[in-house]
């Protein structure tokens, strides 16, 4: 299977940690919020669509002219000498209008034939965003969640898809499946929908 568009070397990584370092902060997990903008609209969906984003991604690329859209896992066992000694990192850089072909693969490249390797299969967190700085992608598997940031409040990217709820629907429904049987912490709840952009409040 060719390795593209499969990051392959630590330079190309560089290039994608580097788009991703401009708009999110990395090492901070739910219910803190990792976008370093504090302005913008959040929209919230549940963490297994991430895995069929590509009418998503095309449609920010298109809103905010986005020359590449990159993405990466972020998992802090992910260790990138391993990476580089078998040639790949689950990472990638592809410009818009090679989404519909490449994300798919991109989500379901094994490594070795091994599917635990698949971003598809094996992931903590995945980060997006588009070379514009307009938008950016958190999806925690852990919080059941995915988080779209877009500068603004033109929301019309996601007018093709129901995937979106307000964000205390969010939390009680996509957040709320992975605390099924105590419930959401309040303390969670309150910090999550503080940090929130919903629209009406960029």
């Amino acid at each position: 299977m060719p390795k593209y568009p499969v990051v392959s070397s630590r330079e190309e990584l560089e290039i994608v940690l580097t788009d991703l370092r401009k708009v999110m902060n990395l090492s901070v997990r739910l219910p803190d919020f990792p976008f370093l903008s504090e302005v913008g609209t959040d929209s919230f969906c549940q963490d297994h669509q991430i895995t069929a984003f590509e009418p998503i991604l095309e449609a920010l690329a298109l809103q905010y002219q986005d020359s590449f859209v990159s993405g990466a896992r972020i998992d802090p066992h992910y260790q990138l000498d391993d990476a580089d000694m078998r040639g790949t990192f689950s990472a990638f850089h592809i410009p818009p209008s090679q989404i519909a072909n490449q994300y798919q693969s991109v989500m379901t490249y094994e490594w070795d034939d091994n599917p635990a390797e698949a971003m598809a299969n094996y992931w903590n967190v995945l980060c997006m965003a588009g070379s514009s700085g307009s938008w950016a992608i958190w999806a925690e598997r852990m919080m059941g969640i995915v988080i779209v940031r877009t500068i603004g409040s033109d929301v019309s990217w996601r007018n093709d898809s129901d995937w979106f709820l307000p964000a205390r629907e969010a939390v009680s429904v996509f957040i709320g499946q992975e605390f099924y049987r105590t419930g959401v912490p309040e303390d969670l709840r309150q910090n999550f929908l503080r940090n929130v952009r919903p629209i009406g409040d960029s």
